[in-house]
């Protein structure tokens, strides 16, 4: 009896260590969890910081662009305006002239 009684309590001692080592293990990976999920969130940060970023430059693009048109249609009404007056000048020599 005194043995099985001893088998018992060493089984139990066994079953003890598994529990420790158990509950070990449980803490490691919701530690782990939770780094996991700060680096998750700080990823999101960075990933909205980004996408800020990237629609201010395209912003700007399209600012940029709109103002290269412009300046071809300010050059193109430059053009007109440079031929109208050569136009005029022309047609006032011919005034002049009769």
């Amino acid at each position: 009896m005194e043995k099985t009684l001893h088998l018992i309590l060493d089984k139990l001692q066994s079953l003890e260590s598994g529990q420790k080592e158990l509950q070990q293990i449980t803490k490691a990976i919701l530690d782990y969890q939770e780094e996991t999920d700060a680096r998750l969130e700080a990823l999101s940060s960075d990933i909205q910081s980004v996408y800020g970023e990237v629609k201010e430059i395209k912003d700007t693009m399209a600012t940029k662009k709109e103002l290269i048109q412009s300046e071809e249609r300010l050059d193109a009404q430059t053009l007109l305006i440079g031929k109208a007056q050569e136009r005029i000048e022309i047609l006032a020599l011919r005034q002049k002239k009769q």
